[in-house]
């Protein structure tokens, strides 16, 4: 396991491009410059050879630059959005969002984590925010600790050893470890993309080395055969396998369709002086309750990830409707002395009574009507024209006739309207629920008994009742 590790946070609404980072060096930081002098050198008498060497040693310093923020790779390139189009959820659901986060560096660098609250410009909308992150290993694992920030690899490649296995100068391997995702610009068509590959392992290397010995005047004091010569570090790539999982109720694939690196193929070679950077994916879990039924609630923030005086921010934005949601219960009896149930018994010639409840749990809902049909078996009982009941949640009830017609409400608020034409077998019922309904289409549940009002709250201050529950009736005899 990696040490300081790190995620990120992106997320879905506002597309915003992630303007790609590039190295300001073309060499690896860690190299080693080596330089030799050797004078040769005989007495007067020309019978004694001497030698003397001298070096100095150059180490090449890390030059820092941002990190490119992308979504995760697909067929195994990246594209340049921070940010993912618009994704909407739910009240109280979760969007989620798989983001990249890629070195562009000359060597490893320590990245930290900062996110700060983008306030969304319909706070009143939104309640319960949580905003959460993990990172994913290279199949879509979860990694067991994300403190804030991470040491990720970065390098500059000089060759080839193979198909798969790239060059690099000898100690400059710092922050790779095996089963990494790396970014390695190939040639592909008349351009060139950035694939992602899976790092199968790390040959470190070492850098050139020499001793310095100038010792006692007049003696032997080394040669330039005394340098150690580099032994150059590489990186052997496999293909990075697609992997599947499930974000916002939908199948989401990344990863590199099982391309295997192929190096050595001019059609497909690397740039050599490009960074193969390390890149880490982030999933994004944000959730949030909306307060309003007509507008959606926003959530948004901004991400920065930080090395140094580099830094590279993300804005995005998730988006949360509040939905109407319906609880729906119906309930039978036999009139002679049965309960309330899902089942029941009775004779030919008993009554069986029958009980629909319909409660609005969340938001508002519009247009509520109910389809309901005279059991086979069974005959719909009437009272002249009367056949059921509908009861709202203050206990005021309408009774519904079978013909089309105008019930008379208890109030100025329409509990509700219904039909039964003709009474037959498995002949259509109908049911109008709510304010505004009428003969023939249903209306909004809940609604406020005593005023118009938009919300439960508005409602309770002034004064009124939420009718969000309404109860029907109505009974069959069994043939």
């Amino acid at each position: 396991m990696k040490r300081n590790l790190f995620a990120v946070l992106a997320l879905s609404a506002v597309a915003a491009a992630a303007v790609p980072a590039t190295a300001l060096a073309n060499t690896s930081a860690g190299a080693k410059v080596v330089n030799v002098v050797e004078v040769t050198y005989s007495d007067t008498s020309g019978n004694n050879k001497f030698t003397a060497a001298a070096s100095t040693t150059t180490t090449v310093n890390l030059v820092q630059s941002a990190l490119n923020a992308t979504t995760a790779p697909s067929n195994g390139t990246v594209g340049g959005l921070g940010c993912l189009g618009t994704v909407d959820t739910v009240s109280g659901g979760t969007v989620s969002a798989i983001y990249a986060l890629s070195a562009t560096a000359n060597g490893a660098d320590t990245y930290t984590l900062t996110m700060g609250d983008n306030t969304p410009s319909t706070t009143a909308n939104v309640t319960d925010i949580t905003r959460t992150y993990t990172t994913l290993t290279y199949n879509g694992g979860v990694e067991t600790v994300n403190p804030g920030s991470r040491i990720l690899g970065s390098a500059i490649p000089v060759g080839v050893s193979a198909a798969d296995t790239l060059l690099f100068p000898g100690g400059s391997l710092s922050g790779f470890e095996q089963n990494d995702i790396v970014l390695v610009e190939v040639a592909e068509g008349s351009g060139k993309v950035k694939r992602a590959y899976k790092v199968l392992a790390v040959t470190p290397g070492s850098p050139a080395t020499y001793d310095n010995n100038d010792g006692v005047t007049g003696y032997t004091t080394g040669a330039l055969s005394d340098a150690k010569p580099e032994v150059k570090g590489s990186l052997k790539l496999g293909a990075y396998e697609n992997t599947t999982v499930t974000l916002n109720g939908s199948t989401f694939t990344f990863g590199g369709n099982s391309i295997a690196p192929a190096f050595t193929t001019p059609a497909t070679a690397p740039t050599m002086g490009v960074p193969v950077g390390e890149m880490v994916l982030v999933k994004v879990d944000v959730k949030a309750s909306a307060s309003s039924i007509t507008n959606d609630g926003l959530v948004g923030y901004t991400l920065t990830a930080t090395n140094g005086t580099k830094s590279t921010d993300l804005t995005c934005t998730a988006s949360f409707y509040k939905r109407s949601q319906l609880s729906i219960q119906k309930q039978v009896r036999n009139t002679a002395g049965g309960v309330w149930g899902g089942t029941a018994t009775g004779n030919p010639g008993d009554i069986l009574e029958y009980k629909i409840t319909v409660k609005n749990i969340g938001g508002q809902a519009a247009k509520v009507s109910i389809k309901d049909a005279v059991p086979a078996y069974t005959t719909l009982v009437t009272n002249g024209n009367n056949f059921a009941t509908i009861t709202d949640s203050l206990g005021k009830s309408v009774t519904v006739t079978t013909a089309v017609d105008a019930e008379g409400q208890p109030t100025s608020i329409n509990t509700g309207f219904g039909d039964a034409v003709p009474t037959d077998t498995n002949r259509a019922i109908n049911f109008y629920l709510g304010d505004t309904s009428s003969q023939s289409a249903g209306g909004t549940v809940p609604s406020c008994s005593s005023a118009t009002a938009a919300t439960q709250s508005e409602c309770t201050t002034k004064g009124g009742t939420w009718l969000d529950t309404y109860t029907i009736l109505y009974q069959v005899k069994i043939d």
